[in-house]
């Protein structure tokens, strides 16, 4: 993944613009130090992201709280980690943290992330409250593809928005990992049922190789 999410260290990364096609170094990556101030980056926000850097990463989170992880195959041949014993609120308000700090960004790189006045201030509050509500509010999931085309290491695509009728989605993709986001009451895709962050403090993630994950790749950014 890409680090930036977790460490706003000073380093080039590149981002594909998929208006004229052209990858692009990004000084300081996407992190944009005035958006929040310290008490919300640092606190409200901040413990999140230490908490999810540590499930995807590694790190000290305590004997009892340590999530597990199983890999799995379905009968289809579809690989998928299932994490469990997670914490459902900081997982969740953390994807949701990305989602909310992309909307209120400046920053030319987030301008199709547009969550408009409703459902901005309704994750603002979740945030500073603490409050994951149901899973089917604001719902949320993760795949981690490694395609074939190498273009795509080290690489952040801008956010996309998806609306079609009354459902609204963003897609994210940062360095071979998809975080999908469901804004709408509805949806009528799949992978939200299978795959979002759940209240039984589970989530699954879905690993995509090689044709397949390439052939996804292609799907979502075409779209």
């Amino acid at each position: 993944m890409y680090n930036g999410l977790f460490d706003p260290i000073k380093h080039y990364v590149n981002y594909k613009n998929l208006s004229n096609g052209r990858a692009r170094s990004l000084f300081d990556g996407i992190y944009d130090k005035h958006i929040l101030c310290q008490d919300c980056d640092s606190n409200v926000i901040g413990k999140n992201e230490d908490y999810v850097s540590k499930v995807l990463y590694g790190g000290n989170i305590g004997k009892e709280k340590r999530p597990m992880y199983f890999n799995q195959v379905n009968q289809n041949g579809l690989k998928s980690t299932l994490i469990s014993n997670i914490d459902y609120t900081k997982t969740k308000l953390f994807f949701l943290s990305l989602l909310w700090r992309a909307h209120i960004s400046k920053h030319e790189f987030f301008e199709q992330v547009d969550l408009g006045k409703e459902h901005s201030e309704e994750i603002r509050r979740m945030l500073l409250n603490n409050d994951s509500k149901e899973e089917t509010t604001y719902e949320a999931s993760m795949i981690y593809a490694k395609p074939n085309d190498p273009r795509l290491i080290d690489t952040i695509i801008r956010p996309l928005k998806f609306a079609n009728n009354n459902e609204v989605e963003f897609v994210f993709y940062i360095n071979g990992l998809f975080f999908h986001f469901n804004i709408s009451s509805t949806h009528n895709h799949k992978i939200f049922e299978v795959a979002k962050i759940k209240k039984d403090n589970t989530m699954r993630i879905f690993v995509l190789e090689h044709e397949v994950a390439s052939e996804f790749v292609s799907r979502i950014l075409i779209r």
